[in-house]
């Protein structure tokens, strides 16, 4: 699934399959942190791909009620993406946004709590995990 339309996309293969993604890993960032080797990349292939919302169009999908994505640093995008007609009539939405910087060109936290914040969305809930970093 993507933000765009596209019919396909590159996809950063990486040592832990949990952190592979359609952005690039960024080295520098995640440079300091004990898990980095996680993110080293083993192959880049091309996946086909399809726009979030032609997908809901193309099977009928009209509302959506609870959105939850971990899409390894795209989940803004990805909810941006819908229509705003959808947007607005979502209950929930839960987000697995980046805190450092994992991804090339990623979506933050700070991000997402600011978009959702301008659109009339409110934080019911927040767990912070981290790993440590050791230079």
């Amino acid at each position: 699934m993507t933000d765009k339309i596209e019919s396909s996309v590159k996809f950063y293969l990486t040592k832990s399959p949990y952190c592979s993604s359609m952005l690039k890993p960024d080295k520098k960032g995640l440079q300091p942190f004990l898990h980095s080797d996680l993110f080293d990349i083993e192959r880049i292939i091309e996946l086909k791909a399809t726009q979030l919302q032609k997908a809901l169009n193309e099977v009928g999908i009209k509302n959506i009620d609870w959105f939850k994505t971990d899409s390894q640093g795209i989940d803004l995008r990805l909810f941006k993406s819908l229509d705003d007609k959808i947007q607005k009539k979502i209950i929930v939405a839960e987000f697995e946004p980046g805190i450092i910087d994992a991804y090339e060109d990623e979506d933050k936290l700070y991000s997402i709590l600011d978009y959702l914040t301008k659109n009339s969305f409110w934080l019911s809930d927040i767990k912070i995990k981290g790993v440590p970093r050791i230079p």
